[in-house]
């Protein structure tokens, strides 16, 4: 009897995994056309705000990145909203989760979004989590738990990062909460960056608001699940916190939001929909318009891995203004498929009639950000790939601002004479600071295999 079951669960197995693999492939394969809707909330939303009634600050180092969302944390005084593509239990996710904590000790109303795959890799079994979702005051769900009865829907991801404060505050980037993108030393595997945004007076038509109206619609989706804490009587997380505050007492100095600041004429956000479905690329038609919008265009992106209709848009970009991409050079990049994948791309890129800044800087590059001429600046989590554009939730804020433009333009520009620019017509130069490193034998013939290897799957990437 006990053969004949085992016979059986495997037989079962042996159909699942078939039907399971070309479900999560196919499913995701349609690329809608995008309806426009992103754009059009962006010149509605863009054209009610007041210059100067918003304010920002970039976060470019990953130890400043940890200090701010602290000292953002320990400001609440009535609510806390913390959403995170990739949450983790070490090091500084446990930071993170020992600030909500006490937030919520001390009658802040805390609630925490994690995407449901992630948590299922990093966060099964994690006390720190379950501390945190059983405290008084906090609910924590989870953006579409992996189902084994429905894998067709396991590639669509939340890949939001943001925290909201009592309506008036907020950060967005794109930064995982792990050890891979904030320390307390400033020593991690990613470069990446955020914005703080805040709106001493804020009006519905302020990011923060428009956010928080995002967050409200996505934390009630069917496909949002709570999650149940277990024993509320925890406290390693409180004890964490006091420690932590007895060591690093700058993360818990007041802050003077307005003096922490820089007022800018404007800060609006793009999103991508929001359902566990194949999308209408909304966010990234949002970005074609704004890139097309006139002066030359440099955009930041850890990968480029598009789809026919990407680089048909790229192509009528490149075509009549200066559109440059610094992204990862596939001697240094962390993403073994992307870098393949822009192996087998690359004639088709340059193409388009774009140039590309591969960068080696010592650093996996994950920072995305579009600069459009000297005024607009996109910051947030949306890679040029076409995850991003079909399959996950993304979001980006515009600021138009030409000092935060020409800050991040000066930032960037590091990168640049980190790279070796590679134009449309193959020819390329070294950055004043480029310092080659050679490509290993044996990561060159994985790379060789791979680029072929991840054809049929781009679309996942």
């Amino acid at each position: 009897m006990k053969k004949r079951i085992c016979a059986l669960l495997l037989a079962a197995v042996l159909v699942y995994m078939p039907y399971a693999l070309a479900a999560a492939i196919l499913t995701p394969l349609n690329h809608p056309a995008a309806q426009g809707t992103a754009w059009a909330a962006y010149e509605q939303e863009a054209a009610a705000q007041t210059p100067g009634a918003q304010r920002v600050r970039v976060l470019e180092h990953s130890d400043e990145a940890l200090l701010w969302r602290l000292r953002l944390i320990g400001s609440a005084r009535e609510e806390i909203i913390f959403s995170s593509f990739d949450l983790r239990a070490d090091e500084s996710g446990q930071d993170v989760m020992a600030a909500l904590r006490e937030a919520a000790a001390r009658g802040v109303r805390v609630r925490v979004l994690v995407d449901g795959m992630n948590a299922r890799l990093n966060l099964q079994g994690s006390a720190a989590l379950q501390e945190l979702a059983a405290a008084e005051n906090v609910e924590v769900r989870l953006y579409n738990p992996v189902d084994l009865l429905r894998p067709g829907e396991i590639n669509y991801r939340m890949h939001d990062k943001y925290i909201l404060v009592d309506g008036s505050l907020c950060l967005l980037g794109g930064r995982n909460t792990n050890d891979r993108f904030l320390s307390r030393t400033g020593q991690t595997e990613n470069d990446d960056r955020d914005v703080l945004v805040y709106a001493p007076q804020p009006d519905e038509h302020c990011a923060v608001r428009q956010l928080e109206n995002y967050f409200a619609t996505i934390w009630s989706l069917e496909e949002t699940r709570p999650v149940t804490g277990g024993d509320s009587g925890g406290t390693a997380l409180l004890e964490r916190y006091a420690a932590l505050r007895s060591g690093w007492p700058e993360a818990f100095e007041p802050v003077d939001w307005s003096g922490a600041t820089t007022p800018v004429d404007g800060v609006t956000l793009l999103h991508n929909p929001v359902g566990a479905e194949n999308k209408t690329p909304e966010l990234w038609d949002a970005l074609v318009h704004l890139m097309g919008q006139g002066g030359d265009v440099l955009v930041q992106t850890p990968y480029l891995i598009c789809s026919s209709a990407m680089y048909d848009d790229l192509r009528a970009l490149g075509g009549g203004r200066e559109l440059a991409f610094v992204t990862n050079s596939v001697e240094g990049g962390a993403n073994l498929f992307g870098c393949a994948d822009y192996l087998g791309q690359k004639e088709k890129i340059l193409g388009c009639g774009v140039e590309v800044y591969e960068t080696l800087c010592g650093h996996s590059l994950h920072t995305k950000a579009v600069l459009v001429g000297d005024r607009l600046s996109v910051i947030g989590s949306f890679n040029m790939d076409m995850r991003s554009a079909y399959l996950d939730t993304e979001l980006m804020l515009v600021i138009d601002s030409p000092e935060i433009n020409a800050q991040l333009r000066g930032v960037i520009a590091d990168y640049q004479a980190s790279s070796r620019l590679v134009r449309p017509d193959g020819t390329q130069t070294e950055g004043t600071a480029y310092v080659d490193v050679p490509l290993p034998a044996g990561k060159r013939a994985l790379y060789g295999v791979l680029r072929y290897l991840v054809r049929p799957i781009r679309h996942l990437l």
